[in-house]
């Protein structure tokens, strides 16, 4: 009978090395979304209470979709659909988000107020 345990027997081999460097990098990622709190109440002007709430319902979000976009990925799109389809997702993500900042936190060079 073989003692190869079943994290080993599986076909994913990871060395130690590789697992610290996945940890810290996620490590890095969580203090990055941290930050979000931060943002939250110095741009926003929410209350501490506000933006961690908001932070872990977006965090709780996070780790729950794996479950249902791994079902439809399986089941109906493919790798390559669902990649393109997180990828514009993303984009458009990223421009609402940088459009949602307040005019008045944005520097004015231009010498014209606008509120």
């Amino acid at each position: 009978m073989s003692s190869v345990s079943t994290f080993e027997s599986t076909r994913w081999r990871f060395t130690k090395a590789e697992i610290t460097i996945l940890s810290g990098a996620d490590i890095v990622a969580a203090y990055a979304i941290w930050t979000f709190v931060t943002y939250l109440t110095d741009v926003w002007d929410l209350s501490v209470t506000q933006a961690a709430g908001i932070f872990n319902l977006y965090y709780g979000i996070i780790k729950i979709m794996p479950l249902f976009t791994q079902y439809i990925v399986d089941a109906f799109l493919g790798n390559y659909r669902m990649l393109m389809i997180s990828s514009y997702a993303f984009v458009a993500v990223s421009f609402f988000h940088s459009s949602s900042i307040p005019l008045w936190y944005w520097p004015n060079t231009s010498g014209i107020y606008i509120y």
